[in-house]
Order: structure tokens, then C-alpha cells, then sequence
């Protein structure tokens, strides 16, 4: 074994000791290591020796740098803070192509990284997040998952309250269904304000909703706002927008017309207006016991209507897991009466909902944003594979810089120091840049997603941190390996003027250039995929034509049923008579809408077999007209037939889910739910309600004579005109009615509004990249060509083509990316298919969808390089030639 002292510690000592003092310290040293040898054994003689060692680190004993040193330091470092401004200066076209492509990658890469903060954030505001639960029920049949639902009975929450150890409390949400008109009216005046208010933003909630959610109550007593019948509670946006003169609304009156509950409501609250990273849009809260109250739910015992949506909020420390197994079986004990069906309690965590849950309605999910944090992560690294490719092109050009420092003395670690110094200072001035350039995109990106989020230093404060320390990291990788191939230049080969960085067939740069091409490739095949995925599903016949339509939203205030259902009459035949109006309809629901009901159905006789979920539409018998609907056997419902009892039209997806024949044979066949049966008098061809990002879904229409809009074909000549007159026939039978349309083609596209914000984000931040790439391309080729000047020249002489030159200059790019795209292809196709299977209707992923991607990269290369190309081809010999 060595029974000599550790070396390093040796090392150690000598590099911190004063000369002065280390022959005699460590003469000592070397004697109490050979006396613990004979002691303690080589092994543990080692760890005393290197005790002793540190033992010495000390004030007295550690070398001191005399103010001759020092003030030398401080004056190179402030040298080489000037050599690379001045160096900055001097390459102008270099350092503005790094400074640009950095900036631009940083900009790009904040504000993706500012917007995928702002998406993680959604309700982190809630001091008690992370112990709020939706509970949702999940439907097994023979153990596989066939539904998941996030609605549940009104009794659920106070069962699981009184039953499940570890909940602290629950809430219950229900949403007022249908639209509304919201009126204010001044006692003291004729001031009105009356405003048509969506589905979505009124809800019944119970007391213990702001016990559950932080929202700041403003106005009112945050623990009594919704114990009086018939109170309310409003957002400032409300208070605003109905009664901005009002100083303190609370004591007002509400009136809700239309909508389930309609009545006057006295407000007893107001909430700050809410953050837009909420689940929540809501504008008016209302109290759940007066819901509850209808005859609706008065009758019911509690498990029958399953349109509620409850959370829980566990104690500190519970275990979810223990929760959930005994909340397990509550709603199959209490309220899951389906034949061959299990039903399970689950808690989804509040954290999960905006992201994770497949009732998000907005778009965005974890794998939307991680397909961003992708984008952000490739712009930022062709920007630093720029800045090294352009760096280590210039070190032929600084080889007599180095050379000379050398000679002069100049250690490698000073020639590292100077170079990495430079990217600092290059990266410093790139990150200001950036800041400017952000804080006037993310105002743009706001407009795309239609929502807002604001760019500051203040906000997700643990992302600025990741941020920075990316800066870091990029200011080392960018100039760590320039700095490490400068510094390698040897004076004695600088001098015979050999100063190549080492020329390989392929080498770095080479590997470099490809891996910009590979992000490339994949950046615009995936741009091209989304767009022809979008087009695609916009361009395809829906089975129904949603061309030239209006929507028309039905009066919601009335004095009674009877008096609208006259004047509803009269208004249909005064539309029905305008020359340009071919078609009037009545329905609940319209194209790109809700459906009205969500049931589970069998065949009457087949009672024993599996209940399967079903939609149901409410339409008149105008509606097939209106959308030119085709029917595939049987007819539309005929409202002079007064002996049919249920009819319901369905379409061709329910008559093969229930196997029920040919749409002939399905013709008479009756659908049955609880005690109530549907015959079947018309089978539909198939068509798309919703977005074709869904399976076309089991659809059964039934009869109803007036319903929440009203859908209008009109000619396309006259449409202005038209919807006039029709605007002046409805303010004259519906007064106290604000007048509310939509043309449907639009409505219909609004479902693909996500997926065109994902088109135009993810098309953007391409682009980008793209350009990064090209700015990186542009300077390397331009100092590349610089390079082959002579070269050129002489083949000119000797007769070389312009056609042959300018392909010797391309050849080499080519060649690049054509083995990008063999690399990159297998990788493009995995992450194409990953996202179209969220398709239900999808393009193919053909080869025109990876050939076109790389015809464009090739020619924006071509054009990229072309201007110095084409310079280098024509230049003149002689000038080339001039110097040999």
C-alpha cells in the first residue's frame, strides 16, 4: 500500500502557503505523517495529514497579493472589457448578426415562457389550493372506464360531508342554463341599463363557496352574502358595467329575466373582478337553497338530476387516497340505478383542472404547453449554435491576435477569460434588447389568445430565476467552446501561418449547421401539419349547412308563457314573409352549441342489455329545412299529426351504436328511457353538431314548437337589409328584449378557436426560429465564401461555368439537409401522429407533409445564401487573385 502523504493535499498546501513558510511546515508535516504510519496504519495516517493541512489554512500562513498584483488584475480585466467592445465593433456585421439572432431568440423564448407561467398559474391564488378537490364519478363496465363525469347529484357533497372522515367542507355550483337579460333599474329615475348575459356567467352556489375560493369580497360580509333568499352577488366588472354611478351597489335590485329562475335579486355583495387564471368567468352569484326550492329539485330525493358540481375541501395533512376509497361507493349505493354499470367516486385535484382535465374548455393542456416549453428550448438553441458556429468561424481571423498574446506571456486561462468575457458582453446587450422586444410582443400574444397577461419582474417570480439561470448557462455555451478553440492556437504554427482550426470533412460546425436544419424541418412540418389540420376539418361537409343562417336568440323577458308563445307566432310568419328569408326554425340549441340533454337510453325490449349515453336536441319542424338536413329513411316530425306520442328523429350513429338495423329497419323501432318510450320516425344522415375534433355522437331530435333561438336562412344578397327589418319586427313585439344574433358559419368556427390560437402561436414562434437560423446561415456563409474567394477566382480562370461554381457553393448545404431530414423525419412523424390521434376526424400523415417542409427550408437556404453566392461567383479574378 503508499505510505506516502496524499498528493493533492501536497498540491493544496504549496498553493496557498507562503514560500517562506512551506519548507519548514511541511517538513514537519511529512515527520507527524511517518510517526502516524507506525501508529495508525497508512489509511487513517492519510486523513490526519490532511486534517493538518487544513489546519494551516489560515490568515498567517496563507499567501498575500501585493497591490502590485492587484492593480495589474483590475487593469487587465478592464483591458479586456475594452478588446471586446472594440472587437465588437470592429466585426460590425458579426457581432450585429449574434446580437440580433440572440436578442430575437430570448424575446421568443421569454414571453413562451411568460405564457406557459400564466397557463400553470390558474388558481394558485387559493391559500388552501392544494386541499380542494372536484369530485367527479367515473362509470366502469366489466372494470374499463366508459365515462367520466364532473356532474353530480345535488346530495352528494352533503353526504360525503356527514359520511367520509378528513372533509373539512364541500360547495355545489350549478349554472343557470340558458341565457339571461340582466336589468338595473334606478328607483329615483328612468336610468336603465339591460344587458344580454351568456350562459356561464350566472351561477348558484352555496355559502361555503368563499370558504373553498379565494376571491376578494370588496363590498358585504363575506360570511352572510348569500344566506337571504334571493340575494346576489356581483363582480366589480358588473358593477361597472350596470351601474358605474352607483357608489355602493350593495342593497340594489337585479332583475333576471329568462333563464330557469327569474326574478328580482337583491345584491348583498361584490367580488374583485376576477383574475383572468381562474376556471371561473362568472359575473353574478346566487344562493343554491333558492335553486333548490324549484319544483324542480323539491320533488327530486336528491340523486335524480346530475347537474350539479361539487368540491371538497380535505382537512390539512388527509390522505386523498383514504378519502376516496371511502367515498368510493356513494353514488352506487345512493344513486347509480344503470343496469351492468359501476360508478365510482374520484377527487380531482383543483390544481389539475385547467390543465389536465378533458373538460377544459379552453384548449390548453400540459402537452400543449410542453409542445411550447419545445418551441422555446429550439429557438433559444439555434441561437446559441448561431453565436458558436459564427464565434469559432472568426478564429482564423483572431489566430495572429492569440499568437501574439501568447508569445507576450498571455496564459490560456487569461485567453479563456477574455473570450467568455466577450459573449458575456455580447449576451448582456442581446438580453436588453430582448426585454424591449418582450414587453411589445406579449401585448400581441394577448390579442392571439384572447387573454391577458402582463410582462414584468414581479410576476412568476420562480420563472424569472429559471430564465436567468438560462442566461448563465447560454453565456458559458456560447463562449466557453469559442474561447476553448481560440486559446488552443499554437504561436510556432501561427507564425509559419498555419492557423487552421482543424478542417475536418465533418466537423463541429458541420454538426452544428445540421441540428439548426433538423429544428428546422421540424418546425415547419409541424406549422404545415397544424394548418392542414385546421383547414381540413374547416373545409368538410358537416352534414349540414350552416351558410347564410342567422341565429337569433329568443325573448327572455315576458309577462307570461301564453302572451310569448302568441307573439312568438306572429314573429315567425313576419319572418317567413321577407322576400330574402327561405327558412324560419325554432330550436333549443343550434350548431356549435351545447346539446340540451345528456341521457343513457336502450331499445324498448332489449332492457337487460347495456344503457348507452345518448344526446337529445329539442328542434321544431322547420329545423331539417333551415340546415338542409338529409334524411336517410323515414321523415321530419309533422306537428298535424296529433297521435304521436314522443316521436324523435335520430341519426345514423345511434342506429348503429344500438344496433338497430338498416336506417330502413330502424324506422318504427322505439328508444327507451326509465318508464318513457321514443319511436323512431326519420333516421338522419350523419352530420357534425360540434367540432370535428369530437366523434359524431348518438343523436336523438325531438319535437318542441318554440325554443331559445331562432334560426333564419337568408339570401346573401340581402343579408344587411334583411337583418334590419327583422331587428325593427322584434324590438316592436319584444321591447324589453335587447336583440342578440350570430351567423352561424362564424358560431360554428368559434369551436376552433383554440386550435387556430395553437396555429398562429406555434406558426409565429416557427417563423422565429426560422429567421434565427437564416441570420446564423446568412453570416456563415458570408465569412465561409470570404474564405473561398481565391479559390473561386482560380476556378474562373481555368474555365469553371457560373452554373458550376454556384453548385460547388450550394452542394454542401444540400448535402446538410438532406441528412437532417433523414435524421429528423422519424422524429417529425412520431410527435405528427401524437397530436393528430386528439383528432377524431384527422388528416393522413402523407409524405407531401414532410417532402414540402424541406422544398421550403431548401429554398429559404438557396435565398438565404444566395446574395453572397452569387457575389462570390462573379466577382472579378483579378481583384481575387490581386495579392498572389
Amino acid at each position: 500500500m503508499n505510505r506516502r502523504p496524499p498528493k493533492f493535499f501536497i498540491k493544496f498546501f504549496l498553493w496557498f502557503c507562503r514560500p517562506s513558510l512551506q519548507e519548514t511546515i511541511l517538513g514537519d508535516l511529512e515527520e507527524q505523517f511517518d510517526e502516524d504510519v507506525k501508529s495508525f496504519g497508512p489509511f487513517k495516517a492519510k486523513r490526519r495529514f490532511a486534517w493538518n493541512v487544513l489546519r494551516f489554512f489560515r490568515p498567517q500562513v496563507i499567501k498575500k497579493l501585493n497591490k502590485t498584483q492587484k492593480f495589474n488584475n483590475y487593469t487587465m480585466q478592464a483591458h479586456y472589457f475594452k478588446t471586446g467592445l472594440r472587437n465588437i465593433q470592429k466585426h460590425k456585421t458579426f457581432s450585429l448578426l449574434n446580437i440580433l439572432g440572440l436578442a430575437v431568440g430570448i424575446a421568443a423564448c421569454l414571453t413562451i415562457l411568460q405564457y406557459v407561467a400564466f397557463e400553470s398559474s390558474y388558481d394558485q391564488f387559493h391559500s388552501r389550493k392544494d386541499d380542494i378537490y372536484r369530485v367527479d364519478t367515473n362509470h366502469f363496465k366489466d372494470s374499463v372506464l366508459i365515462s367520466r363525469a364532473s356532474w353530480s347529484a345535488f346530495k352528494l357533497g352533503p353526504t360525503i360531508k356527514s359520511t367520509v372522515p378528513g372533509v373539512e367542507t364541500i360547495t355545489r355550483t350549478h349554472v343557470l342554463e340558458g341565457n339571461a337579460v340582466v336589468t338595473f333599474k334606478e328607483a329615483s329615475s328612468n336610468y336603465q341599463r339591460q344587458f344580454l348575459e351568456e350562459e356561464g356567467m350566472l351561477y348558484f352556489v352555496d355559502q361555503s363557496f368563499f370558504d373553498l375560493f379565494d376571491y376578494k369580497v370588496v363590498k358585504g360580509n363575506r360570511n352572510h352574502l348569500l344566506e337571504a333568499p334571493n340575494s346576489i352577488v356581483i363582480t366589480e366588472e358588473m358593477w361597472m358595467k350596470y351601474m358605474p354611478d352607483v357608489d355602493d351597489p350593495v342593497g340594489e335590485t337585479l332583475n333576471i329575466g329568462g333563464g330557469r329562475y327569474p326574478g328580482a335579486f337583491q345584491i348583498t355583495g361584490v367580488i374583485e373582478t376576477l383574475p383572468e387564471n381562474t376556471m371561473y368567468s362568472f359575473g353574478f352569484l346566487m344562493p343554491m337553497h333558492d335553486l333548490l326550492k324549484s319544483e324542480q329539485y323539491s320533488e327530486d330525493n336528491g340523486w335524480g338530476w346530475s347537474n350539479f358540481v361539487t368540491y371538497a375541501m380535505t382537512e390539512p395533512g388527509a390522505s386523498i387516497d383514504q378519502i376516496e376509497e371511502q367515498a368510493r361507493y356513494i353514488v352506487k349505493e345512493n344513486g347509480d340505478e344503470v343496469a351492468n354499470r359501476e360508478s365510482y367516486v374520484t377527487f380531482t385535484e383543483l390544481n389539475d383542472l385547467h390543465l389536465r382535465d378533458e373538460t377544459n374548455q379552453d384548449g390548453v393542456t400540459d402537452e400543449t404547453l410542453s409542445f411550447f416549453m419545445i418551441i422555446a428550448i429550439f429557438i433559444i438553441g439555434i441561437a446559441w449554435l448561431n453565436y458558436i458556429n459564427l464565434s469559432t468561424a472568426q478564429a482564423i481571423r483572431r489566430a495572429k491576435e492569440v499568437g501574439i498574446r501568447k508569445t507576450v506571456g498571455a496564459a490560456k486561462s487569461q485567453l479563456v477569460f477574455q473570450f467568455l468575457l466577450e459573449a458575456f458582453i455580447v449576451n448582456f446587450i442581446a438580453l436588453l434588447l430582448a426585454f424591449l422586444l418582450t414587453s411589445g410582443t406579449v401585448p400581441l400574444l394577448n390579442e392571439v389568445i384572447g387573454k391577458t397577461f402582463y410582462f414584468g419582474f414581479g410576476i412568476y417570480s420562480e420563472h424569472w430565476m429559471v430564465f436567468f439561470g438560462a442566461f448563465v448557462l447560454g453565456t458559458i455555451l456560447t463562449g466557453f467552446y469559442p474561447a476553448l478553440v481560440l486559446s488552443r492556437f499554437k504561436p510556432s504554427e501561427i507564425i509559419k501561418g498555419s492557423s487552421s482550426t482543424g478542417k475536418r470533412k465533418f466537423g463541429l460546425r458541420q454538426i452544428l449547421v445540421t441540428a439548426q436544419l433538423m429544428i428546422g424541418v421540424f418546425l415547419i412540418a409541424g406549422t404545415y401539419t397544424v394548418h392542414r389540420q385546421l383547414q381540413f376539418m374547416l373545409s368538410q361537409n358537416l352534414g349540414l349547412n350552416v351558410d347564410q343562417v342567422v341565429s337569433i336568440t329568443a325573448p327572455m323577458v315576458f309577462e307570461n308563457e301564453e302572451s310569448l308563445s302568441q307573439k312568438m307566432v306572429v314573429f315567425y310568419e313576419k319572418l317567413r314573409t321577407l322576400p330574402a328569408v327561405s327558412s324560419v326554425s325554432a330550436s333549443n340549441s343550434v350548431p356549435g352549441g351545447e346539446y340540451n340533454w345528456s341521457t343513457s337510453m336502450t331499445v324498448d325490449g332489449r332492457e337487460n342489455e347495456h344503457r348507452q349515453g345518448i344526446r337529445m336536441m329539442f328542434v321544431d319542424d322547420h329545423f331539417h329545412n333551415t340546415y338542409d338536413m338529409e334524411l336517410a329513411a323515414g321523415r321530419f316530425h309533422d306537428p298535424n299529426l296529433k297521435g304521436e306520442k314522443h316521436p324523435v328523429v335520430v341519426n345514423e350513429t345511434l342506429v348503429k351504436k344500438f344496433d338497430l338495423g338498416t336506417p330502413e329497419e330502424a324506422i318504427g323501432k322505439k328508444m327507451r328511457t326509465g318508464s318513457t318510450t321514443f319511436p323512431i320516425i326519420g333516421v338522419l344522415k350523419d352530420y357534425h353538431w360540434r367540432s370535428l375534433k369530437q366523434e359524431t355522437q348518438p343523436i336523438l331530435l325531438y319535437y318542441l314548437e318554440q325554443g331559445d333561438y331562432v334560426s333564419v336562412r337568408i339570401s346573401a344578397a340581402e343579408i344587411g337589409e334583411t337583418m334590419n327589418t327583422i331587428e325593427n319586427e322584434y324590438k316592436a313585439l319584444f321591447p324589453d328584449n335587447p336583440f342578440s344574433y350570430d351567423f352561424m358559419d362564424d358560431f360554428f368556427e368559434r369551436q376552433y378557436q383554440a386550435d387556430n390560437q395553437f396555429r398562429q402561436i406555434f406558426s409565429v414562434f416557427s417563423f422565429i426560429a426560422i429567421m434565427i437560423a437564416c441570420l446564423g446561415l446568412f453570416g456563415l456563409a458570408s465569412f465561409t465564401l470570404n474564405q473561398r474567394v481565391k479559390e473561386i477566382g482560380i476556378r474562373k480562370v481555368l474555365g469553371a461555368r457560373m452554373s458550376a461554381i454556384l453548385t460547388l457553393l450550394y452542394k454542401d448545404y444540400m448535402i446538410l439537409i438532406g441528412l437532417a431530414t433523414i435524421i429528423v423525419t422519424p422524429i417529425t412523424y412520431f410527435a405528427l401522429k401524437q397530436w393528430l390521434d386528439d383528432f377524431a376526424f384527422r388528416i393522413n400523415i402523407t409524405f407531401d407533409l414532410f417532402l414540402v417542409p424541406v422544398l421550403m427550408l431548401a429554398i429559404i437556404m438557396i435565398l438565404t445564401i444566395s446574395y453572397q453566392s452569387f457575389r462570390a461567383a462573379f466577382t472579378n479574378p483579378a481583384s481575387s487573385l490581386r495579392s498572389e
